[in-house]
């Protein structure tokens, strides 16, 4: 079963990998615009501009901030919900597949059953074993739960707050 702790090290990751990356590619345009002829008060200027607007470097960064932040917030959620089954003495646990768009990964997991240690072998919710990877919004819940209807998996609907 996945920990907090164990979040904390993944989430720590992600953000060393999404430094490293946003690092390389503003390291890459510096070296193009300089290598080009650009002025390096000019490619300072590009840079600020781009920092301000959230452009295509920094909105890289803002972006992968709000994509890790959400997803271990999520993630924090499901931790939660299975401690607490866990402490209820639920062991098994069934796959609901939940999503705008299902990846094919996931998809088939709808309705299948297992204990956390299967889940955990053969990929849980947000894991990435999937296409959809962190970005998974499934969840196991207690093969004993009596609430809506879960035999087709649960579709999103398109928000329409907003748009006119």
């Amino acid at each position: 079963m996945k920990t907090y702790e164990d979040l904390k090290v993944k989430v720590s990751k992600q953000f060393d990998d999404l430094a490293l990356i946003v690092t390389s590619n503003l390291l890459s345009k510096i070296n193009s615009m300089s290598l080009s002829g650009m002025s390096q008060a000019e490619v300072r200027k590009i840079l600020i501009a781009d920092l301000v607007t959230g452009g295509r470097i920094f909105g890289q960064l803002k972006n992968g901030v709000n994509r890790i932040a959400k997803n271990a917030i999520e993630e924090a959620g499901n931790i939660a919900s299975l401690q607490k089954f866990r402490q209820a003495n639920y062991n098994e646990y069934k796959w609901i597949t939940v999503g705008k768009n299902i990846c094919p990964d996931c998809k088939p997991r709808h309705g299948m059953t297992g204990d956390i240690s299967y889940f955990s072998t053969v990929g849980l919710p947000k894991s990435e074993f999937s296409v959809c990877g962190t970005n998974c919004n499934c969840q196991l819940v207690p093969v004993e739960y009596q609430g809506e209807n879960l035999d087709q998996p649960i579709k999103f609907k398109a928000s329409t707050e907003g748009k006119k």
